[in-house]
């Protein structure tokens, strides 16, 4: 475990933040779906007193919520019209979540009661248009250059 004293018992503020992808790690929820938890760390709005707070989004990988880890991704700057479908499990699903982190995007925040304790839930995604996007799927996927070369 990874002790945060940055965050214990406090939400940020609801609004809408700058946010940079530290890390995102494979997990299961309690109805035993496969879930995928980002660690987001507060880049903007300068002068913020929650700058450098993380801020934890879970996705569910599900059918029904595969949409809003697209959407999550698409707000990254990733092509997601240009990425072939894949496997939950596979290597070029994983190459594409390590493609989102050091990204920056918005996210909008709300508090949420979950079991009796307010958290912070991201409710919206937006790309930063600052950031040049990933248009290329051979750079998203860590593809072999044989492979690469192949392609073209």
């Amino acid at each position: 475990m990874k002790m945060s004293w940055k965050s214990q018992g406090r939400t940020i503020t609801p609004g809408v933040y700058g946010v940079k992808v530290l890390e995102w790690e494979a997990g299961t929820s309690r109805n035993n779906n496969p879930t995928i938890a980002f660690t987001y760390e507060v880049v903007s709005p300068e002068n913020h007193p929650d700058i450098g707070k993380p801020i934890w989004d879970i996705f569910t990988l599900t059918d029904k919520a595969a949409w809003r880890l697209a959407w999550f991704v698409s707000a990254c700057g990733i092509k997601v019209e240009n990425l072939p479908e894949m496997e939950t499990g596979s290597e070029e699903f994983r190459s594409v979540l390590n493609a989102c982190v050091d990204r920056v995007l918005y996210v909008s925040l709300v508090i949420d009661t979950f079991e009796g304790k307010e958290r912070n839930k991201v409710t919206d995604y937006a790309k930063d248009e600052g950031q040049s996007p990933i248009e290329n799927v051979d750079d998203v996927l860590d593809v072999p250059d044989f492979i690469k070369k192949k392609n073209k």
